[in-house]
């Protein structure tokens, strides 16, 4: 039946058709109850059954075996999408699948199966030429169709599903389509489309791409367990390394057999096929037993010596009292010996350590962002049971048993597979547990051992004691930690305030030894320079009367000297003008709020120009300038200014809190000042106006002493004349009437002599040129003169003057009778 050479693409075709029926006899007995199992090995094995139909159709050399493995090719092909399409709509999750789809595709599968027996599909076969020509019945084409369906199909389902799972499963997804589009898209593409064009000497790479498959879903289950499959890596490592050896042996012999035997007929090579085979078991034994040792020192190790390691874990946690370096060395010790692929610790809260929520430290790719909490069924059920999980027991008797506790695995299972978890060990302690610790897979992708889970059970006990010593001693470190940067805060914040004091003070110094208003600004500046530390300080005071802000005073540090050289004039003589309403100036007078201003420009322009403030800002490395009011008792009275050489995130509350009070009183500062010199200017005034006046007093009595003088000579000639008339020998005769009128004008003339002589007496009382002629006199003689002359007047007026003399002489007193006369 079978007679013709071997080609090497025979022997592809047959390692591919051999790798399809291992790995679906893997897949199945992996999980052999579940259908996604069963299914995806039916679907496999459809595979190998269409690569072994297309390699032995070629290999046929009658028509009768080629036609039946032609229909068998056509057989295989519709059961290998059939089981497709079957996978497609139970794969990730078989209990949400439709029966009534599946039951619907297997119909027309065996439709179409029953068919493929008939010359319907399959038709006949040429096998004069080479490949195999296959002559199409007249339902070919239905088959064709009925298959490309369910392919699309399969894929609309794949999709939706995809769409559904999480991101991990996703990944899975990912390299089992690749390989399947790969494959389909090869198949299709030349033992489809290019057979129908007429092109058939490709035909063979179709079978040949669903290698890809298979590699592919390899790969997916080493690397992702896809279909929840465990495979021990360094077991199938040391597995496959035996096969490509005993490959290579193959292949070896197979071709020396080429060298010596021309002709390589059927017979030949099925002979040399069974008796490597038997070679191939013989050794492979001892071959695999050689390869395992020889590995043991490049993969993973097997065995290790379980007292050895918990004495090795012993000395660890008893040496060990910082949890940092603790838990760094129960890591190295278990990496080293069990090889898992990450080592996490979850820490649970505890309120007498003062630790409020999970804390984790983990080792390796462990999912961090799952939550961990009180309620979490995990922590829970390791509360309550107080031993270790392991997650590959766990779902072995979840699927072994029906019972209410089925489910709880179940969750525990699927909780675990979240932060990729094969065991979780509780740490106890002495009141309770202080938290877990979580392995991942290990990285030869054997599964943990009896003598792997008795160790990690001796260890809880030791690593919980020693992790919670540790904790309670890193909270005493803590705490003393604690405390010294309290006591480093509370001294920084002293010396802060001794800072914040003796500022103050200076400025209080300033105020009570300093009352010149220019003086006063310039120390104030030189304090912000030289006390508090910053680049410098400006004053600018209001010039109401030209309705300015004027500059006072700059700080007096050796930069700002050069400053001054920079300026264009005097510094007094710039100003800002108040009627600028958008200057940030005006506009923080106004509202009376600090200002952070980044640019001198803004501050100091127009007064000068804007690329000579940059230059200026660049000289003094200046980044912040903080712009305050300066005012007390609610009236404004100025601007200051104080340049930082850093951001002003950078100051600190204690910073911002000297500064406003330092501007604070710096405003009662220059108020006391301005206070002062206004006092100084009225005072200068009142003297001068006090010199005027004392200048218009003197002439005043200069001017009432001529006067007096003046008057006086015209009136003691009147009053000489008048008494000629009335008393001289000149006495005229005159009537009553004109005798009354001499008395009234000589009266008058006495008041006029008499108010002439009191303006001189005022005037010589204020110029201090009053002279007294000091005598002794008789009081009573005085009284009695001064009486007569005023008793007439009295008489007129009806005044009773009474004199009562003393009956005994009054002693003499030395008086000046002239004043004392005008007195009485």
């Amino acid at each position: 039946m079978f007679s013709k050479t071997l080609t090497f693409s025979d022997i592809v075709l047959f390692l591919t058709c051999a790798t399809h029926i291992f790995l679906a006899i893997f897949v199945f007995f992996q999980a052999k109850k579940k259908l996604i199992n069963r299914v995806f090995a039916l679907f496999i094995l459809s595979a190998a059954g269409w690569v072994l139909s297309n390699t032995l159709i070629d290999l046929s050399t009658n028509i009768v075996g080629a036609l039946i493995w032609g229909r068998s090719t056509a057989i295989t092909t519709s059961l290998l999408a059939v089981n497709l399409a079957h996978f497609s709509l139970i794969f990730p999750q078989e209990s949400k699948y439709r029966i009534s789809a599946v039951k619907i595709i297997w119909l027309a599968g065996a439709v179409f199966t029953f068919l493929s027996f008939t010359p319907l599909i399959v038709a006949g076969v040429d096998i004069n030429i080479y490949p195999v020509r296959v002559l199409h019945g007249p339902l070919y084409y239905f088959l064709i169709i009925f298959i490309v369906s369910l392919i699309i199909y399969s894929f609309i389902n794949f999709r939706k599903s995809y769409l559904q799972v999480e991101r991990l499963e996703k990944v899975k997804f990912n390299y089992f389509l690749f390989g399947l589009l790969g494959s389909v898209i090869t198949a299709l593409s030349f033992n489809v489309v290019f057979p129908v064009a007429g092109i058939t000497n490709l035909v063979r790479l179709g079978p040949t791409s669903t290698l890809l498959l298979g590699l592919s879903t390899t790969y997916s289950i080493i690397r992702f367990r896809f279909l929840d499959i465990k495979v021990a890596l360094r077991a199938l490592a040391v597995k496959l390394i035996s096969v490509i050896i005993l490959t290579l042996i193959f292949l070896g012999t197979y071709y020396v057999f080429r060298l010596f035997i021309v002709q390589m007929t059927m017979q030949v090579g099925v002979g040399l096929i069974i008796t490597l085979a038997f070679i191939s078991a013989f050794f492979y034994r001892p071959l695999l037993s050689f390869i395992r040792n020889s590995t043991d020192a490049v993969l993973f190790q097997r065995e290790y010596s379980r007292e050895e390691l918990l004495k090795e874990l012993g000395k660890t946690v008893s040496e060990s009292i910082d949890l940092t370096i603790l838990i760094e060395n129960i890591k190295d010790v278990l990496l080293q010996v069990m090889h898992m692929k990450f080592v996490a610790f979850v820490f649970f809260p505890e309120e007498r350590i003062g630790l409020s929520k999970f804390e984790v430290e983990s080792f390796g790719p462990f999912n961090k962002k799952y939550a961990f909490q009180s309620d979490n069924f995990l922590v829970s059920t390791l509360n309550q049971t107080s031993e270790v999980l392991v997650r590959d027991e766990l779902k072995r008797r979840a699927e072994d048993i029906e019972s209410p506790a089925k489910k709880n695995m179940e969750t525990i299972v699927t909780e675990m597979d979240k932060i990729d978890a094969q065991v979780l060990v509780p740490l106890p302690a002495s009141k309770g547990l202080v938290g877990m610790l979580a392995l991942g897979e290990k990285g030869s992708g054997d599964a943990y051992t009896t003598t792997d889970i008795q160790t990690l059970e001796t260890l809880m006990y030791q690593a919980g004691t020693a992790i919670e010593n540790a904790r309670l001693y890193n909270e005493v470190k803590s705490f003393s930690q604690k405390l010294q940067q309290e006591v480093k805060v509370a001294t920084t914040d002293l010396v802060d305030k001794n800072k914040f004091l003796n500022t103050l003070r200076r400025l209080d110094q300033i105020i009570m030894n300093t009352l010149d208003l220019s003086s006063m600004c310039q120390k104030i500046v030189d304090t912000v320079s030289w006390e508090m530390g910053y680049a410098g300080g400006l004053i600018g005071l209001l010039d109401k009367k030209n309705n300015l802000i004027r500059t006072q005073a700059l700080s007096d540090a050796p930069i700002f000297q050069k400053v001054k050289s920079l300026l264009p004039k005097d510094l007094r003589d710039l100003a800002i003008s108040l009627n600028d309403e958008h200057h940030v100036l005006v506009q923080l007078l106004k509202d009376g709020e600090m200002k952070v201003v980044p640019r001198m420009a803004a501050l100091f322009t127009p007064a000068i120009s804007y690329d000579l403030a940059e230059k200026i800002q660049g000289l003094t490395k200046i980044k912040t300038n903080l712009v305050y009011a300066l005012s007390a008792k609610g009236k404004e009275l100025g601007i200051i200014i104080i340049g930082l050489t850093k951001d002003y995130a950078e100051v600190s509350e204690r910073e911002r809190e000297l500064i406003q009070a330092f501007v604070e009183q710096a405003g009662i500062a220059v108020e006391n000042a301005t206070l002062y010199s206004e006092l100084e200017q009225i005072n200068k005034e009142l003297n001068q106006a006090n010199v005027h006046l004392k200048e218009l007093d003197k002439m005043k009595d200069e001017f009432v002493s001529i006067a007096s003088h003046e008057l006086r000579t015209p009136m003691t000639a009147i009053k000489g004349y008048l008494w000629m008339l009335d008393s001289g020998k000149h006495k005229l005769k005159m009537g009553r009437r004109h005798a009354e009128y001499l008395e009234r004008v000589k009266a008058s003339t006495e008041r006029l002599i008499n108010l002439v002589n009191d303006m001189l007496d005022v005037s010589r009382i204020e110029g201090g040129r009053m002279q007294l002629n000091i005598k002794n006199g008789v009081a009573e003689h005085m009284i009695s003169g001064v009486l007569a002359e005023i008793m007439p007047k009295a008489l007129e007026k009806k005044i009773d003057l009474i004199f009562e003399r003393p009956k005994s002489p009054l002693p003499k007193v030395r008086i000046d009778e002239n004043r004392i006369r005008e007195v009485l």
